[in-house]
């Protein structure tokens, strides 16, 4: 398996609720871990700031669905690195 590291930025299309932020949260914590992805979700001044971790082939997929969602535009790939551990358990 190789390990990689995804930080990527967008910018929230429209306007998005707390009950928006929430569920996105919910999402990522029920769906992230049985997946083997770990990492953090940031959110502020209308942008998200996102870590994922895990296995390359999941990570590349989720970040494409990521890229597919409405809720975000002008995404940014910050860095893509391979790594030999996690920074993020969770």
């Amino acid at each position: 398996m190789a390990l990689v590291q995804l930080l990527y930025t967008s910018k929230i299309s429209g306007k998005i609720g707390m009950a928006d932020l929430t569920q996105i949260k919910d999402a990522a914590a029920n769906h992230n871990p049985p997946l083997g992805i770990s990492g953090m979700l940031c959110f502020g001044e209308g942008y998200f700031l996102q870590v994922l971790e895990g296995d390359a082939v999941i990570v590349n997929k989720h970040y494409q669905r990521i890229s597919a969602d409405p809720r975000h535009t002008d995404l940014v790939l910050l860095d893509y690195s391979h790594i030999t551990k996690r920074n993020f358990h969770n």
